[in-house]
């Protein structure tokens, strides 16, 4: 067992993941949220439009605005690595796309919603159309968007968390990413969570 005193991290391995995942239950799933900066072969970013009904997941009132694809991590998305993990289950659920997932291009905090939001960069591979249909709980629709058109969107006052969104689609657009160790948990900030 780790001395929980020291000041070193913990190694970017299943411990880390681990420990990521027992500190975010502890605090509470609905603080950290994770998803994706889906970019297609032209270099359009994939944005959802929120579903005007709560849903089971996220109970707070949806006034139907535009946002990149992410969501509150639950403690059923208990994965080995749980914000790459949630970030391709929320990805592919709330849009219907398959991609590739990468490296975390955004770490912040939403204003909408005070949380922790992790969002890596993806690519759609090929164009392709929907190989499942998006979550309808969450998910209007999805549409592709040029940068420009997402500034609009956001002077329009229909950008969801708009800090959050431009600055991981200029991120990855810009390739300004961090590979998925910069996660790291401090074991002597979880004190609490001895085994």
């Amino acid at each position: 067992m780790a001395n929980l005193n020291q000041q070193e991290p913990l190694s970017a391995t299943t411990s880390q993941s681990s420990a990521a995942a027992k500190m975010a239950a502890h605090s509470g799933w609905a603080r950290f949220k994770a998803g994706i900066a889906l970019r297609n072969s032209r270099g359009n970013f994939l944005l959802i439009k929120e579903a005007s009904a709560p849903s089971s997941d996220n109970p707070e009132e949806s006034d139907g605005k535009w946002k990149l694809p992410y969501s509150q991590l639950r403690e059923q998305d208990n994965y080995l690595d749980a914000f790459a993990g949630a970030a391709s289950y929320h990805g592919t659920r709330l849009t219907g796309y398959d991609f590739d997932l990468h490296d975390i291009c955004y770490i912040g905090f939403s204003r909408d919603d005070p949380s922790l939001v992790v969002i890596y960069s993806a690519d759609q591979p090929y164009d392709v159309s929907l190989t499942d249909q998006p979550d309808p709980e969450e998910t209007d629709s999805v549409a592709w968007f040029a940068r420009d058109e997402i500034l609009r969107l956001n002077e329009a006052g229909l950008l969801r968390d708009p800090e959050v969104t431009l600055a991981a689609i200029d991120n990855a657009q810009n390739g300004l990413t961090a590979p998925t160790e910069i996660i790291t948990t401090y074991p002597s900030k979880c004190d609490t969570l001895r085994a």
